[in-house]
């Protein structure tokens, strides 16, 4: 981070967006007093690959320890942007069922709509530098979301 006063940035303009430019933020100070920050934006084309991302995170859920006659299945639907891990088989005489994990991407956002896993889908999403305001916590209620620091949808 660069830090240069007024007078600098008025007389070399060109030269220091060149710089942010090139990723360098600059902040320009003003009687000794930070007044305004030059960050460089985001390059929108380098977003992440979000549904590579889903895919890559419930892949490494599909190991679980399972009970005789049970299964962990993978269901993708890439068209549509969702994605379940569901455990299912029979144990003993019984029947067994259930969604362990379902994303859904929906707007640009990675929507966590169940997640029995340890770890937690979105901490997980995180990790691999999906911003928190790109996770909505599906699961919870709404009018919850806003206290979660993720995003409210």
């Amino acid at each position: 981070m660069l830090t240069i006063t007024i007078d600098e940035i008025q007389k070399n303009f060109t030269s220091y967006l060149h710089q942010v430019a090139a990723g360098e933020s600059i902040i320009i100070i003003e009687a000794g007093k930070a007044i305004a920050e030059i960050k460089p934006v985001p390059n929108v084309m380098e977003k992440l690959d979000y549904p590579e991302l889903v895919q890559q995170v419930l892949g490494t859920h599909t190991d679980g320890h399972c009970s005789e006659g049970t299964e962990i299945e993978v269901i993708f639907d890439i068209q549509r942007n969702r994605y379940l891990v569901v455990h299912i088989g029979w144990e003993g005489e019984n029947r067994t069922y259930g969604t362990m994990i379902h994303v859904d991407i929906k707007d640009g956002k990675i929507w966590i709509q169940r997640d029995f896993t340890e770890e937690g889908i979105p901490n997980q999403l995180v990790e691999l530098g999906v911003p928190k305001t790109d996770i909505v916590l599906g699961f919870r209620a709404p009018h919850i979301r806003q206290f979660t620091g993720f995003a409210e949808g």
